[in-house]
């Protein structure tokens, strides 16, 4: 419930230029905020810092704190989520969904850009401040209404299961190589791979990779570069071997 306090100060934003900004905040929060300050500070970049209360005011702190929380609520909802998997599975899926990349194209989708107060020379895509920012607005929903909240919006944007279920099947997060190197061993088994780059009809470099076990070939990969070449034989490799893809649920090593 809002207090008379709380709902007073609402009605008075009306009458304010920052009321777009508040109902941005509410709107991606989930709740509407009561310290709208901590907010504004977690869109202040160090080169363009606010002046409140007589104190100078930017999100590097904010950012400090929503990354660890965020890296709390990700690990535990995927510890949770996969209780027979090992630390470095889960290790991987987390560096992956908390990756500069990937908070800066949230950062983006959300809309972070058009409050962002900044005073840089490269273009705003081209750093991690975007980045930045989603960190500082959860350790701003932290301070400002607690972890429950907090965990709302990481779960919501950054580890819901439809973002993690779309790794399954995404060949940049699954090592094939690697797994390939691990069956070999396993199995005591010799794997080569045997790439080279050629030029294709339009003369654009590319690169051709085999597998081979045991001389017997087991896949053959094209990429535009030697490791997604690799990753693609060894991914073909895979489907020889077990006759279907591979994925981090497989029990087959």
């Amino acid at each position: 419930m809002i207090s008379v306090l709380n709902f007073r100060n609402i009605i008075k934003l009306f009458f304010r230029k920052e009321r777009k900004f508040y109902f941005f905040v509410a709107r991606n929060a989930g709740y509407l905020p009561r310290n709208i300050n901590l907010f504004k500070q977690a869109f202040a970049h160090k080169s363009a810092a606010l002046i409140i209360n007589d104190k100078r005011l930017f999100n590097e702190r904010l950012e400090y704190l929503g990354d660890g929380v965020i890296d709390f609520v990700v690990a535990e909802t995927l510890f949770k989520l996969y209780p027979d998997q090992q630390e470095g599975f889960l290790s991987k899926i987390r560096a992956d969904m908390v990756s500069r990349k990937r908070l800066n194209a949230l950062s983006f989708m959300l809309g972070f850009d058009e409050f962002m107060q900044y005073h840089i020379k490269d273009k705003l895509s081209n750093t991690h401040l975007p980045g930045d920012v989603v960190e500082a607005f959860v350790a701003a929903i932290y301070l400002d209404s607690g972890m429950s909240r907090a965990k709302k919006f990481v779960n919501k944007y950054i580890c819901s299961k439809e973002n993690i279920a779309s790794y399954y099947t995404d060949s940049d997060f699954i090592d094939y190589k690697s797994q390939l190197i691990q069956w070999a061993q396993a199995s005591h088994r010799t794997i080569d791979f045997v790439t080279y780059d050629t030029c294709s009809a339009n003369w654009k470099r590319v690169f051709k990779s085999y597998t081979k076990c045991d001389s017997r070939v087991l896949g053959i990969g094209v990429g535009d570069n030697k490791k997604s070449a690799e990753q693609q034989a060894s991914r073909v490799s895979f489907i020889t071997i077990l006759g279907h893809e591979y994925t981090p649920e497989e029990e087959c090593l």
